[in-house]
């Protein structure tokens, strides 16, 4: 509920004819992509500074207070703590992202912020940061472009029917990415785990990718460039629980050629620096012994 206090400031600033800067319409652009977010986050996407944080707080106060944005609280795991504030899209939003040249990939409902809980969202933000941390790795490398990148947000609006060893599944991958350097492209699905999924409902997981890449992977994305990254932030234990179960279950379909496919690693995608997370030999796929980079190193781009 918005009380009158909050209803009548946003009257007022209505009145004083707010006019959007070329600041907002970055913001906008970019919760576009992210679908929900708080005011860190922006920072890195856009490029400010951590020394910014008031101004851009202050700019997504005002977008809120005129009707562009949503925001609601972080919900709190438990009594403890602050909670910080997220923001997403209205539909006031969609004209102005249309007079860009730009759709929102998916539908605004009313109200959707409050209707997930913590963990959901806390899975949403860490899908950012491995999308935020794609992003400043293009902007920071000569040479390197990310010409498309797609939340789950987006993908969960046409699911990828698939069909592997009779079992039919509906695949929803956690982000896309369209990373390219000259000829080459470097194509990632991501997985984001936070250790939720116990080993049954892991395996199912990999019999979708396996589905999923078997010819409903290039008729969605239009490549065959494919390698499904799956970055775990629940620990080194979880990261090889989730390797062993991956190589049991690519045995059992016979599709152990499919190993390396799959690039495991254990981080904090808001933490680790993008060069590290993508240049540096942090992944593994089941069966090896050694850890490789997901892209090459820039020295030999």
């Amino acid at each position: 509920m918005i009380n009158t206090a909050t209803q009548n400031h946003r009257n007022r600033t209505a009145r004083r004819g707010f006019v959007l800067g070329m600041p907002d319409l970055k913001i906008i652009g970019a919760l576009r992509v992210l679908s929900c977010s708080g005011a860190q986050q922006l920072l890195r996407l856009l490029g400010y500074s951590p020394a910014s944080l008031t101004y851009m707080q202050s700019r997504l106060k005002r977008l809120a207070d005129t009707g562009y944005l949503e925001r609601t609280f972080l919900p709190r795991p438990g009594r403890a703590g602050s909670a910080p504030l997220l923001y997403r899209l209205t539909r006031k939003s969609i004209p102005v992202l249309r007079e860009q040249g730009l759709e929102l990939p998916y539908r605004l409902r009313p109200s959707e912020a409050n209707a997930h809980g913590y963990l959901h969202l806390l899975h949403t933000l860490e899908v950012n940061d491995v999308l935020i941390a794609a992003t400043v790795l293009a902007r920071e490398t000569p040479g390197l472009e990310l010409a498309r990148i797609q939340h789950e947000r987006a993908l969960q609006t046409d699911p990828i029917a698939v069909s592997i060893a009779g079992e039919q599944q509906q695949v929803v991958p956690d982000g896309f990415l369209d990373l390219r350097t000259g000829q080459e492209q470097y194509c990632l699905l991501l997985e984001l785990d936070r250790g939720t999924h116990g080993q049954q409902a892991w395996k199912r997981k990999v019999r979708g990718f396996v589905g999923l890449s078997n010819g409903p992977y290039e008729q969605r994305f239009g490549t065959t460039s494919l390698t499904i990254m799956v970055l775990t932030t629940s620990g080194v234990e979880r990261l090889e629980r989730l390797v062993r179960w991956t190589a049991e279950e690519l045995a059992s379909l016979d599709r152990t050629a499919l190993c390396e496919l799959f690039c495991f690693t254990a981080a904090d995608p808001a933490v680790i620096e993008p060069a590290r997370l993508f240049f540096d030999p942090l992944w593994m796929s089941p069966g090896s012994t050694y850890r490789v980079p997901l892209l090459e190193p820039p020295s030999t781009l």
